[in-house]
Order: structure tokens, then C-alpha cells, then sequence
């Protein structure tokens, strides 16, 4: 590389001899790393580019080169001088490879019986037996090779990894060596004739069925299969133990010979001369039959050869029977477990709603929730049932594989500490709405902010009217975390049906004390948002903007930059240049005049007069508790203008005739209000006959008596004529009673009429004469 270097940069020959200095030196190896140089031979038609530096340091660190390929690294790590494998149900070659050794047993288990047993398929034709012994010495070729890779793959004992070579190795000879070592041994090379026995000396090799069972039943704990790979391997058993049974079926007739007909227990003679598939079918359809107990003849043994088979056939029958129904059981039970569960649960939910007699609207609403929850998949399942069970940072594994892709979608929660966050996805709890359920009411006080997973929301006003519609990866009601005695400042209900996650205040609070710095953080950028947030609902009412474009004034907010300010501070003081243009978002200042004096206190903009002129400040501004402010130079407020071509619509005098206009409104808006008559006050209708039945009673029966006659000679005939006469013409024997009688009469009225009769006789009399019974009258006309 150096003549390129001194091509490239010819007026720099002084730094030839420092960058020949700073090259890493060869380093030589030590006698202890002789093993590691050896095997680095291996490795060097596969590294594409290194210096001879950077190989000796691979090799001495006993590791292969970052440009070797997926097969070389595989190489590496069969031959290097490490040569340990991740464990073989976590890799996808030890997956794959055992596939590969599952395959090689089953096809020794399906051919050596049947060579065995069936003359027809060891007197077959020549291409047929060398296409065999081609596969069989194939077979034997891989289960040499697993051994080897027996000694490489890592090993998981009592929840820990061994890596360690020696330790593998300790632990597989303590194992399975012996009998895969017995089941690979090549004695039938010995051995060709006759072929018989050739074959039955490769029964060994059935001993590596134990072995794929054993990884059959791992890779079953290991996927969501696994039940069906159990039920996979149950009747792949079963299949496979009547083959063994049909194969000694036939291979006990040719030692006792072949039966004169069909009604013996030994084949009939003329089976022999049929092929061999029409030959293995019968003996197969034989070996179902007696090992299900169906369809079975029931014919007598001969020979006491059959009769030891028929006895070991007997026992097999026994334990496949008890083995499929208790595993056929179990399956069907697992795969109708949700079934029933949702059917026990929806008995118990309609006898509770019968119980209490809700409507049935409402049953309708519960039992569609309930259909929705068995429609998703596991909905019944209480996630803290499982994760109760599992070590701490295993929960938090599986909560922040769940959750975190959530919490990584706010933009509230970038760049926060990891471990925070994981934290964080321990506290949140799922929630579920139907269509038309209010998530948040409008005014209510926010305890839990939310994280839509999945459907859509709408966001409403006070009134119900739209603002927007928002859909999966939203955020909402953040705010309530970080501000105390926060309200919802909308009403959000579910557009669809809606998949929740909530994370209430407490929760957040007890995360956040073990990490105080990212509390404030996470704070300061709330409010800074939620002063955005006010400061775009400002900003196309204010009198400096109303002729700017939409597009503009959307962009504004954004431009502004959030500053705290705790309570007692200066913002800005008097004199100084206003240069910078202030909204006061969160919290609230004062302004004071030149004796330190507070004239006014307000939030929201502040001086915005400076975008139009050079000014100095006027006052002085101080906050008068935690507050805050955005701002954004009147510099970058012109240049934005002049990017955006709105320059033209905020000079002085466009500006100052808005402003007039605006002041003009408010003025009328102001004079109207004052002109209109103040709104009836709600009143309580049992509080006011409560006072009128106490001025009744301070009154005597003769003085009211009087007044009700008046009033009952003013009434046409009908029912208050009717309670007037019973009253007046009544005998009382207290004022008390009387006051009673009339409390009655206008309960049973229904008397907002009555009552109003009454007071305008105590209002015209001048019985009373406050404010009160005058707003009492006005409510009841």
C-alpha cells in the first residue's frame, strides 16, 4: 500500500517512515500455539485477503478469518483446533443433521428386516442389490461421521453450556459412544454368504433408533410442533413395529415352512412365488390385523417357533393398545382444551347475566367480547401464569421481544437507557376495546398513558366532534405520566376493535425512582411537547399570523426550542435586545415595570411586536412557577418566511389593521356578554320547598289558610283546586301540620307551578323580601 500512498500524496514524503513504524509486526509463534500454526494450513485456501499480521493473530487467537464464508467457518470449526458446535437443536446444521442420521436409521430399520426376513429381496435383481449396498455403506459413512461430530457439538446440562472439548467428550463416552460405536461396527464386511446372515449381522445398526428418538423428542420440546411431531412419531411407531412383525411373520415361514392353504397360520405355499411388494402386502396386512386385533383369523401356531412369535405379537398388542389410546387421549384432549375452556366460561358468563338481569343489550356487547378473545388465538391465556413461573431475566427476555418494539416506536422514548426500557415493558399491561368504547373521557383525570397495538381510535372534542383518527403505533394520554392532576384533553374511543397497552403513573413512577436522570429527561420532553401542543392551537388565532399560509403555520411549532424555568427565574429583563420571539407554553410569568412592580401576568406569547421592528424589552419577565418557554430567533423567523414566500403577508400595516379588527371583535363579543342576562341559576327543587314550607310554618294556619284560599278561588277546577280546597277547608291542629299538608301537595304536584303561585303571593305580601326567594320565583315561573 505504501507506493500507492506515495503516488497519492507526493508533497508528503515525511510521514514514509512513521506509518512504516506504526505497521503491526509479524509476531512469532510460542511453543504453545505450534497446534494452532499447524491448523492454520487449513484455513488459508479460504481466507480471501490478510496480511500475514493480521493471519498469525487469527490463528494465535485460535479463531477463523471475518472473510471466510458460512462453509468455511464450518470447516473451522469441525477441524480447528477448538472444534465445538453449537448444541444441535439451536443450529440449523445440527438440525439438518439430524434429519440426515434420522433418515440413514429409518431406512436400515425398514431394509434390514426386510432382507432379512423376505428371500424375494435378497435374490433380487443385481442393479436392485447394488443400489442397496451402495445406501447401506452410505448410511454407514454418516453414522461414523455423527460420531466424530458427537465429540463437537455443545452440550447443555443442568441449564448450563458445556463448550469445553474435554468435557464433551468426558460426557459422550459416559453416554451413547458405546452403543453407537456397537450399532456402527462393520463386521457384516466379514460375512457374505450366505446373505442371510450378512444381513442379520447389520441388525446393529437398529440400535441407532434409541438415539433419533432421543433428538426427535428434543426438537419436539423445541418448537411449536410438537405436538404433532409426537403424534408423528407415535404412528410412525406403530408402522414401523408391524413391519418388524410382517418381516419375521415371513421369515418364520421359510424356516418352518410355507402352509399347504390359507388355513393355517403359515402363508400359503403358492405366496411364495409372488413378488416381493405382493409378498411383503400380505405379510403386512397379517401383522396389522393380529398386532390390532382386528380382522385376525385367530388361526392356531404349528410349530413352537410360530407359537414364541404369536406370544411376543400377543405383548405387543397389549402395549400398542394401551400406548395409543393413552397418547390419542392426551392429544385430542390438548387440541380441545381452548374448546372447552371457552365453553366452560361462556356457561358461567350467561348464568351470571341471567342472575342479575342485565339488559340485553349489554349481555350482547359482553358475549361479542368475549367471541372476539376466542377468535385471537391464547386470549385466555394469562400471560402471568407463564412468566410467574420463569427466573427474572427470562420474564424480561420474553417482555421486551413482546414489548419492545412498542416502546421503540415512541418518539418519547428514543434514546433512552435500554435497561430503562426493559423496565419499562415488565409494567405494561394489555388491554382490549370494543368498537365504540371510550378509551379516555374528555376532563377526567389521567392516571395511565396508552400504546395502540393494533386496530384503529378516534379522537373527539368536548362536543363529540372529530379531530382525527389515529391507528396502530399511537401513543396517547402521555401526559398524565409526568404532570400532576393532569386532565384528558379529548375523548378517544375505539373506531375498531383495539389491542392496548397501558402503563399507569405508579408504575412508571417506581421505574423512574431507580433512574432519576432519565425521569427528567423523559419530563422535560413531555412538557416541551405539551407546550407545542398549545403553541399550534395559538398559533392561527394570533393576529401576526391569520394571513399565512396553512402549510406554514403547521411548520411554525416545530422550529421553536423548549427552555425550563424553574419558578423565581428571569427570562428576559428590561433593556434587553428582543431579538428572540417567547411563547410561554407550560406555567405562567409576571411583567414587571421599572420599580419592580408586577403589571401583568399571563401566558402564552410574549413581545410579539419584535417580529416586526427592532426593539429593546419594555419589561421585565420572571416566571412565577416552573414553566416552559419556547423560542425562536426573529433571525430564523425571517428566514423562514423568505423560504417559504410569506414575507409579503406579515408587514406592519396588514398586520396592525388585523390586529384592530381582531381588538374590535373582542370588544362586542364583550359588550354582548355584558348586555345579556345572566343564565338561570340551577336550583334544587327539594331545597326550595324546604324553604317554603319554613316560611309556612313561622306564618300560622290563619295567615296561610287565607293566602291558599285566595289562591284556590284564582285556580279552574281541577287537581291543585282540588289539594287547595282539601288544605284550606282542612283541620289543623299546628302550623306544623299545616306546613306538612302543603309540603305534600307539592310532592304530589310534581310542584314547580305551585311552588311558583306560592312565592309570588309571599313576594306581592312582602312575607319575604331577600335575593334568595327573588331567584327562587325566577326559577319557578
Amino acid at each position: 500500500q505504501q507506493p500507492q500512498q506515495q503516488q497519492q500524496q507526493p508533497h508528503q514524503p515525511q510521514q514514509q517512515p512513521q506509518q512504516q513504524l506504526q505497521q503491526p509486526q509479524q509476531p512469532q509463534p510460542s511453543p504453545q500455539q505450534g497446534s494452532h500454526v499447524k491448523s492454520a494450513t487449513l484455513t488459508t485456501t479460504l481466507r480471501k485477503s490478510r496480511t500475514e499480521a493480521e493471519e498469525a493473530e487469527a490463528v494465535a487467537r485460535g479463531e477463523p478469518a471475518s472473510e471466510v464464508g458460512p462453509v468455511g467457518r464450518l470447516l473451522w470449526r469441525l477441524l480447528g483446533p477448538d472444534r465445538v458446535l453449537p448444541p444441535k437443536t439451536e443450529s440449523r446444521f445440527g438440525r439438518l443433521w439430524v434429519v440426515l442420521v434420522t433418515v440413514c436409521a429409518l431406512y436400515n430399520a425398514a431394509f434390514i428386516p426386510l432382507r432379512v426376513g423376505f428371500r424375494t429381496a435378497r435374490e433380487d435383481s443385481a442393479a436392485f442389490g447394488i443400489t442397496l449396498f451402495v445406501l447401506d455403506y452410505l448410511g454407514d459413512i454418516v453414522f461414523w461421521v455423527d460420531i466424530y461430530l458427537n465429540f463437537c457439538f455443545s452440550l447443555i446440562s443442568d441449564g448450563i453450556e458445556i463448550k469445553a472439548a474435554p468435557a464433551i467428550a468426558r460426557k459422550y463416552r459416559r453416554g451413547w459412544l458405546a452403543y453407537d460405536l456397537l450399532a456402527s461396527l462393520p463386521v457384516d464386511l466379514f460375512v457374505f454368504s450366505p446373505r442371510y446372515r450378512h444381513f442379520l449381522l447389520r441388525l446393529p445398526r437398529l440400535l441407532r433408533l434409541k438415539s433419533v428418538l432421543t433428538n426427535i423428542e428434543s426438537m419436539a420440546r423445541n418448537t411449536k410442533f410438537g405436538v404433532l411431531i409426537q403424534l408423528a412419531k407415535l404412528f410412525s411407531g406403530i408402522v414401523l413395529i408391524c413391519h418388524f412383525i410382517a418381516c419375521s411373520y415371513f421369515a418364520v415361514a421359510e424356516i418352518d415352512g410355507f402352509g399347504m392353504d390359507s388355513s393355517g397360520w403359515a402363508p400359503a405355499t403358492e405366496v411364495q412365488d409372488l413378488s416381493l411388494s405382493n409378498q411383503y402386502l400380505h405379510a403386512f396386512a397379517w401383522a396389522v390385523s393380529v398386532a390390532t386385533d382386528i380382522g385376525s383369523e385367530g388361526n392356531p401356531a404349528d410349530t413352537n417357533l410360530q407359537r414364541g412369535l404369536t406370544i411376543v405379537i400377543a405383548f405387543i398388542h397389549l402395549l400398542l393398545l394401551a400406548l395409543v389410546i393413552g397418547s390419542v387421549e392426551s392429544v385430542i384432549a390438548y387440541w380441545t382444551r381452548d374448546s372447552e375452556l371457552f365453553r366452560e366460561r361462556m356457561i358461567r358468563l350467561n348464568r351470571f347475566m341471567s342472575q342479575r338481569a342485565l339488559p340485553p343489550a349489554l349481555q350482547n356487547r359482553i358475549r361479542t367480547y368475549y367471541y372476539h378473545l376466542w377468535s385471537r388465538k391464547g386470549a385466555f391465556e394469562k400471560p402471568q401464569d407463564i412468566l410467574g413461573e420463569l427466573p427474572w431475566n427470562l420474564r424480561q427476555a420474553v417482555h421486551s421481544h413482546t414489548y419492545g418494539r412498542v416502546l421503540s416506536k415512541v418518539p418519547l422514548f428514543e434514546g433512552c437507557d435500554p435497561n430503562f426500557l426493559l423496565l419499562l415493558t415488565d409494567k405494561l399491561n394489555p388491554r382490549i376495546y370494543a368498537p365504540g368504547d371510550v378509551v379516555m373521557k374528555y376532563g377526567e383525570e389521567g392516571e395511565e398513558m396508552f400504546f395502540l397495538n393494533r386496530g384503529e381510535v378516534e379522537v373527539l372534542t368536548e362536543s363529540a366532534q372529530l379531530i382525527t383518527v389515529l391507528g396502530e403505533g399511537s401513543i396517547l394520554g402521555e401526559v398524565a405520566l409526568f404532570m400532576p392532576n393532569s386532565k384528558r384533553t379529548a375523548t378517544v374511543r375505539a373506531r375498531t376493535w383495539c389491542d392496548f397497552l397501558s402503563l399507569e403513573k405508579e408504575d412508571f413512577a417506581s421505574v423512574c425512582d431507580k433512574y432519576p436522570d432519565q425521569r427528567r429527561e423523559l419530563e422535560a420532553l413531555a412538557r416541551a411537547r405539551l407546550a407545542r401542543d398549545g403553541l399550534r392551537k395559538a398559533v392561527p388565532s394570533h393576529h401576526l399570523f391569520m394571513l399565512l399560509s396553512p402549510a406554514f403555520l403547521q411548520m411554525l411549532p416545530s422550529k421553536f426550542e423548549p427552555y425550563e424555568f424553574e419558578a423565581g427565574e428571569v427570562v428576559y429583563e428590561r433593556g434587553e435586545p428582543a431579538d428572540v420571539f417567547l411563547f410561554v407554553g407550560l406555567g405562567e410569568v409576571e411583567l414587571l415595570d421599572q420599580n419592580n412592580e408586577t403589571t401583568e401576568t399571563k401566558d402564552g406569547f410574549l413581545d410579539s411586536v419584535c417580529l416586526l421592528s427592532n426593539m429593546s424589552r419594555s419589561d421585565t419577565c420572571r416566571t412565577t412557577k416552573k414553566s416552559t418557554v419556547l423560542a425562536l430567533p426573529v433571525a430564523q423567523f425571517q428566514e423562514l418566511l423568505d423560504h417559504y414566500g410569506q414575507r409579503s403577508l406579515i408587514s406592519r400595516d396588514r398586520v396592525c389593521a388585523n390586529f384592530r379588527a381582531q381588538i374590535k371583535e373582542q370588544e362586542a363579543a364583550a359588550a354582548a356578554a355584558a348586555a345579556a342576562p345572566p343564565p338561570p341559576v340551577a336550583r334544587d327543587f327539594n331545597s326550595d320547598v324546604k324553604a317554603v314550607v319554613d316560611v309556612v310554618e313561622q306564618l300560622g294556619i290563619k295567615t296561610m289558610q287565607g293566602y291558599l284560599r285566595e289562591l284556590m278561588l284564582d285556580q279552574k277546577p281541577g287537581h291543585m283546586h282540588n289539594q287547595l280546597e282539601r288544605i284550606v277547608n282542612g283541620q289543623h291542629g299546628t302550623a306544623h301540620d299545616l306546613a306538612v299538608a302543603v309540603k305534600e301537595m307539592f310532592l304530589q304536584l310534581q310542584g314547580k307551578r305551585a311552588l311558583g303561585l306560592v312565592l309570588g303571593i309571599f313576594l306581592r305580601e312582602e312575607v319575604v323580601d331577600d335575593e334568595e326567594f327573588r331567584q327562587m320565583k325566577a326559577a319557578y315561573p
